[in-house]
């Protein structure tokens, strides 16, 4: 099932033989999941979401389900969001999908919304690698992203962004 993380919270593996998989014959699922949480850091680990082996989502349309990591803030943003040296494979839906506040459709009224991706390798997700909506400070960089079905990185409503030394291949989009 997801993990949910709370604030000031550090899920810290040991590299590429710390890995959560899902079990073959399950429903898609958000492995990780961060909700209105300040200062999460994810670390050195693999998120498996074994798409072969486990069913789509029951809500086919639903871009927010079965994402290695998927983040809200609600309307208060959240701050201090990190994912480093993080290897994401085979989800039905993005890699990373953050979803930031709801506030306002101007960007620059948005309430922080701070996120870095660094050093990750996302592979094989049925959607985008990394997802980043309403996001007021982002960095992402040194990431490999490859084989997934839309765009590698994208970004939506984001501003203060810095996005450097990624390599994406094979994407469609």
């Amino acid at each position: 099932n997801t993990i949910e993380l709370g604030a000031n919270t550090t899920v810290l593996g040991s590299g590429a033989s710390s890995v959560l998989q899902a079990k073959p014959g399950v429903a898609g699922f958000n492995m990780l999941l961060i909700r209105n949480a300040d200062n999460v850091r994810v670390r050195d680990l693999v998120l498996d979401g074994n798409r072969t082996l486990t069913t789509a989502p029951v809500e086919a349309g639903n871009e927010n389900i079965s994402c290695g990591i998927f983040g809200v803030s609600g309307n208060t943003g959240q701050t201090g969001l990190s994912i480093r040296s993080v290897i994401i494979r085979s989800h039905h839906r993005s890699g990373i999908r953050i979803l930031g506040p709801n506030n306002s459709e101007k960007v620059y009224e948005l309430n922080p919304n701070e996120i870095e991706v660094i050093d990750c390798r996302i592979h094989d997700c049925h959607s985008r690698g990394v997802m980043l909506n309403r996001v007021t400070r982002a960095r992402i960089a040194g990431n490999v992203i490859t084989s997934c079905t839309q765009a590698g990185i994208q970004l939506v409503l984001s501003r203060a962004a810095v996005i450097a030394a990624n390599v994406i291949e094979n994407t469609r989009q």
